[in-house]
């Protein structure tokens, strides 16, 4: 299965840090899956994402994560 996870660039809020972790943990839930980052950009995240077994994340090219505070 593939999920698309869909992310809200890092120069934007912190709301959107929160938004993005909750947004990408959804697409990884369940595990036996593949979830991609399609949309080049810098994109924040203020907590831990956690992967279940069996699970694949693919980034384009220009993707990035950074930490928010």
């Amino acid at each position: 299965m593939i999920r698309m996870a869909i992310l809200a660039a890092a120069h934007e809020t912190t709301s959107n840090a929160t938004a993005n972790v909750a947004s990408l943990q959804r697409a990884l839930h369940g595990g036996q899956t593949t979830v991609r980052v399609t949309r080049p950009g810098d994109y924040a995240l203020n907590d831990t994402v956690y992967l279940d077994d069996d699970t694949r994340v693919v980034f384009a090219p220009g993707v990035a994560l950074k930490k928010a505070a």
